[in-house]
């Protein structure tokens, strides 16, 4: 899935959000409130919440060195950090 930058924020989807059940998405701090976040909601074939998607808020990062570490933390495909460290590197 593609990463996206919208505003101040890098968005790395793992699963297409067609997957899940539209009323079940929620939103979770991982570390500090609000600069790293889970989006996770009920998908509609198995019922079980998963990761839709990462969230960075980059203006709560003082570098793109302190955002590519986060981001290499994540349990993602290699193709995905790659691909959302790329984007980094045009927004901040």
């Amino acid at each position: 899935m593609p990463s996206e930058i919208k505003g101040n924020q890098l968005r790395i989807r793992v699963e297409d959000p067609r997957l899940f059940k539209k009323e079940t998405f929620r939103t979770h701090d991982v570390g500090r409130k609000g600069r790293l976040q889970r989006i996770a909601a009920v998908k509609r074939k198995t019922g079980k919440y998963a990761t839709q998607s990462w969230r960075l808020n980059l203006k709560d990062y003082p570098s793109r060195k302190a955002a590519a570490k986060d981001i290499h933390s994540l349990r993602i495909s290699n193709h995905e950090k790659s691909s959302a460290i790329a984007k980094l590197k045009t927004a901040i």
